[in-house]
């Protein structure tokens, strides 16, 4: 069964933005008060969107940044945490070396957030324009909220493009990073589980992961970095090497030169 997309308001103060809305991104409004099953609703608050279906009640899930830890040191921002250590090896890490990044599968951008804090210049790439308007409201957010704002700088973009044709046109990066986790929703998905449940529904059936790991190896000058599951098989076989952490690995690509 397809998924129904619909979207409300919760704020007086967003009600024009939600006729617009609902004729940019082509969604209905809602037909019951309640979310009905196979429903998945947008609902406008003061300051961000949230995202229910059928099993929430007062409230949905929240997406944005607002949740993401953003301390620095030994805290989730660390470069020596195992996302950081994927992207940059130990020498740059050491130098201070930062990386340009491109996050082909961005989703709801968490990890494109966390590169972003890291110290990394990260265009996250997403093709669905509803979950790209989530991706554009998150980043909106963050822009507005000191906290969120001072770790982020001004080193996260989005581009609202299919990823394999962006790759292909774009100019070269270091780091291409690539999360295709979200073809199962599994207990050890980097988001909260019911995030990560609803991310599958709006993004719907996966593309070819392959053809997005050929054009990542095109573009990037440096590495490609795939996110997997723990214990699921590399998405291509003979990673150069995989850094573990303790709810995903990260298989690491070194792109040879020519």
């Amino acid at each position: 069964m397809d998924t129904l997309i619909t979207i409300d308001s919760a704020s007086p103060s967003r009600r024009d933005e939600l006729d617009s809305l609902r004729e940019r991104l082509r969604i209905g409004r809602p037909t019951d008060e309640r979310v009905l099953p196979g429903e998945i609703r947008l609902v406008l608050r003061d300051d961000h969107i949230e995202i229910r279906d059928e099993t929430s009640h007062r409230r949905g899930s929240r997406v944005d940044f607002s949740g993401i830890d953003t301390r620095t040191g030994t805290g989730n921002m660390s470069r020596n945490q195992p996302l950081g250590r994927a992207v940059g090896d130990r020498s740059s890490r050491r130098s201070g070396i930062f990386h340009s990044v491109i996050d082909a599968t961005a989703g709801f951008g968490h990890d494109a957030f966390m590169l972003a804090c890291m110290g990394h210049r990260v265009t996250a790439v997403e093709c669905d324009p509803v979950i790209h308007h989530l991706l554009e409201s998150s980043i909106g957010h963050a822009r507005a909220d000191s906290r969120l704002s001072d770790a982020m700088g001004d080193r996260l973009e989005s581009i609202h493009a299919d990823s394999v044709e962006i790759l292909s046109r774009i100019d070269p990066v270091d780091i291409v990073y690539l999360d295709p986790m979200f073809e199962k929703v599994k207990r050890s998905s980097a988001l909260p589980r019911k995030r990560a449940q609803l991310l599958r529904l709006l993004a719907g059936p996966p593309r070819d992961t392959l053809e997005l790991f050929e054009a990542a190896r095109a573009c990037a000058t440096k590495r490609v970095v795939v996110k997997r599951a723990s214990g699921d098989p590399p998405l291509v076989s003979d990673p150069d090497h995989q850094v573990a952490g303790k709810i995903a690995r990260y298989d690491v690509y070194l792109v040879k030169p020519v």
